[in-house]
């Protein structure tokens, strides 16, 4: 299977929402096809409080602002539904670097292009600011 198409906002690319899990990088198990968050490109999970935690990624007309919550991989719980690095949804970023240290989530930089090819300023918003999250203590 493939797919192809010319970079245009009607082209959409299949995205997934699967989990999969290994425990030597060989063999490899599906947790779930579906988990609780929309498919979406640029997205990070993190682990925190022994919880694997998935935030952000790409989509149109706006980024997500969603985080969700899962003990095992395969029951998934939405906790926040707010910009996690940004200021307002409008500035949301994807494809940014994240990681836990502790029990906070830290993420770097980002994109905020829109691929509209003919807007000058597209190029210019890529950041590279440093945001935290962190759950509340279970």
């Amino acid at each position: 299977d493939g797919f192809l198409c010319e970079p245009q906002p009607d082209c959409d690319p299949p995205y997934f929402n699967d989990v999969w899990r290994s425990r030597d990088g060989a063999n490899w198990e599906l947790v779930t096809a579906s988990a609780g968050w929309s498919p979406r490109p640029g997205h990070q999970c993190a682990v925190i409080y022994d919880n694997i935690v998935c935030f952000g990624g790409f989509g149109l007309p706006q980024n997500p602002v969603d985080v969700w919550v899962s003990p095992d991989g395969a029951s998934w719980e939405q906790v926040s539904n707010s910009p996690w690095n940004a200021v307002d949804p409008e500035e949301v970023k994807y494809d940014f670097e994240g990681f836990a240290v502790g029990d906070v989530i830290y993420t770097f930089g980002g994109d905020r292009e829109t691929f509209d090819f003919t807007d000058p300023e597209n190029y210019l918003r890529v950041d590279n600011d440093v945001w935290r999250y962190a759950l509340p203590s279970p």
